[in-house]
């Protein structure tokens, strides 16, 4: 088990900000991640940062409620939710009819499109492919046409892309039988493959790595590829409760969007992710 696994799963168990107890009516259990930087992230210290970090914060100020914030695993985030271990998932997770059967979601805090990356040395870099934005739910020819010459650039290809994700199910549809998908239990991991040359190409969000491509880690990348939105991608990235927690959430999402008129999630993206991501 590598250093950061054993992190995450330390603070899953132990991480907690804010010193109320989760039985306090005051306090408000908020699970993110922790592995999806500049979004939420463990640093080399061992504390829990970024952008929803941050954020989550700001909405428990809004709401006049304590904060506690915990690390979960991508796959048992929606499950331990469901079990009550904590109360809202704050984690770039995205607003899909299948996660809807499950749980219900804020109205969206940030809406950005899915985007395919590789090496700039990779001679996937000069494929030409057109880069428009394209609507999967609604642009029924240019979606047509974009998948198939995605088909036939990324024939043969590594395929890399975060399991349990609305990337994966953009592959299974649109993609399946095309070049070896392979998956990964964190974007982290599905990097460094990709940066070693054992991953040809991998899908994510936009605003996932833009922020990346300025690190030392990213630089070396480049886009590809429509940018994808709508449809199997989802309708943007949103806060998620349990479906009887009604009240609770329509709190949540009316904290969220007063932090945003306020301008304070675009200054918290502009500092954690170099760009406003409510300009979307």
């Amino acid at each position: 088990m590598s250093f950061s696994c054993l992190k995450r799963t330390f603070l899953a168990a132990s991480l907690i900000i804010g010193a109320a107890s989760p039985a306090n009516a005051d306090t408000l259990r908020i699970a993110t991640e922790g592995a999806y930087p500049p979004w939420n992230f463990v640093d080399s210290a061992g504390e829990l940062k970024g952008f929803e970090v941050d954020l989550a914060r700001e909405v428990c100020a809004e709401m006049k409620r304590s904060c506690e914030i915990v690390v979960q695993d991508w796959d048992g985030l929606i499950p331990a939710l469901k079990a009550k271990r904590y109360d809202v998932i704050l984690a770039s997770m995205t607003i899909t009819e299948e996660r809807r059967k499950a749980i219900s979601f804020t109205s969206p805090y940030i809406q950005t499109p899915s985007q395919f990356a590789v090496l700039k040395s990779h001679k996937l870099a000069k494929s030409g492919l057109p880069t428009s934005t394209i609507a999967l739910d609604t642009d029924g020819e240019a979606v047509k046409k974009a998948v198939g010459q995605l088909a036939t650039t990324l024939d043969g290809m590594v395929i890399g892309v975060q399991g349990s994700t609305v990337f994966a199910r953009f592959l299974e549809q649109y993609l399946d039988g095309v070049g070896t998908v392979r998956t990964y239990d964190s974007q982290e991991n599905l990097d460094l493959d990709m940066r070693s040359g054992r991953v040809d190409v991998a899908l994510a969000d936009v605003a996932y790595w833009k922020p990346f491509m300025k690190t030392a880690d990213g630089k070396d990348l480049t886009l590809i590829g429509p940018a994808m939105r709508g449809g199997v991608v989802g309708e943007g990235i949103g806060a998620g409760g349990r479906q009887e927690d009604t009240a609770l959430l329509t709190a949540f999402d009316a904290a969220l969007k007063a932090v945003e008129a306020k301008g304070v999630t675009g200054k918290l993206s502009e500092q954690w992710i170099g760009f406003d991501v409510t300009a979307f």
